[in-house]
Formats: C-alpha cells, structure tokens, sequence
C-alpha cells in the first residue's frame, strides 16, 4: 500500500505504529506532500505521479471537501490527542486512524451586510 501524507511533520513512529495496525500491513509506502495546498487537482496529480492508494491529511475541511469531491481514493485522518503543557504549548499524541466520509458544515447567519 502506498499513502500521501499531507502534512509538513514527518510521521512519528507512533504514526506509523498505527497504520501498520489499520491496514494490517507491516510493509506501507508513504509519499510525503508538504506545500500548501492551493489547488486540490496539484495533490491529486502527486498522488496519481506516485502511485498512491488513499490520502492521509492534515487539512482545513473545505480542502476535505474537496478532496473527496475530486477523487475516490479514500482519505484518512490521524484522531489526536491534544495536551496543554504547563508553558503553554500543546502537544498532540496520535491514538487513531479514522477514514474521513463526509464532510458536513452546518451554519445559522448571525449577522449580515447591512443588518444593524
């Protein structure tokens, strides 16, 4: 199996501990994509130049969105952990895989041009 990280962190080997698990796989290939993504077509022509099965993202949901749109690949996400540490900085821990389906966002205006 071969994946695109979306990501400009390298995967950690707790990362990898939990792919290996997810696909039940101890051999995966993974192609790191670390631009910004400004035009979903460039990471799936990068997906499609390496030979990837599916996606793993570190991106905003309208990118999702459209990723899942544009290709049937499946695209996954790393569930996290995040812990405040006493200076202040937080620190994420990896503790699953999870295929992203749908992306939904549901919204009520609050207040509009021209509204007083």
């Amino acid at each position: 199996m071969r994946l695109v990280w979306v990501s400009r962190h390298e995967l950690t080997e707790e990362n990898w501990r939990i792919l290996r698990k997810a696909f039940g796989l101890e051999e995966i290939e993974v192609v790191q994509y670390t631009k910004t993504v400004e035009d979903i077509r460039e990471l799936i022509e990068f997906a499609d130049q390496h030979g990837a099965d599916a996606f793993v993202v570190v991106l905003p949901p309208h990118l999702i969105q459209q990723l899942l749109q544009a290709t049937d690949k499946p695209v996954y996400r790393f569930v996290v952990e995040r812990e405040v540490l006493p200076n202040g900085e937080a620190k994420f821990t990896p503790i699953g895989l999870e295929r992203i389906v749908r992306v939904e966002i549901v919204t009520e205006r609050v207040v509009s041009k021209g509204s007083q």
